[in-house]
């Protein structure tokens, strides 16, 4: 992750925010994979998650799909989207020829790390 820089993405920005990342979430001291598509590129942003690795007993493929509807750039200049008592906070990072979304997340109860890489 180093020559990578930290960008606050503006409005303009957030045409290359839109499409699909992918990459890993922190549990405990595992690492799972988690998607993130990003359908508008205009506030509020809209998408949907893809949690795989899920422990809950009520879901029983391990997978887990969650749409927003109210995605923002906060007052720091993160991504964040909060449903209920769920939380996710990425800073947007460019460099290496790659943009990265990274942060930390608190879902039902679990907090970690996330980072996802534009694919």
């Amino acid at each position: 992750m180093c020559n990578s820089s930290k960008k606050n993405p503006t409005l303009g920005d957030l045409p290359s925010l839109k499409g699909k990342w992918e990459g890993v979430r922190s549990v405990f001291d595992k690492s799972f994979t988690t998607e993130l598509e990003i359908y508008n590129d205009t506030v509020p942003l809209k998408g949907k998650w893809t949690f795989y690795g899920v422990t809950d007993p009520g879901v029983m493929s391990g997978t887990q799909t969650s749409n927003f509807y109210q995605g923002k750039i906060n007052e720091n200049g993160d991504f964040f989207i909060k449903w209920g008592p769920n939380i996710i906070e990425l800073s947007l990072y460019l460099g290496e020829g790659k943009m990265r979304l990274d942060g930390k997340y608190w879902i039902e109860g679990t907090n970690g790390r996330m980072t996802l890489y534009k694919k």
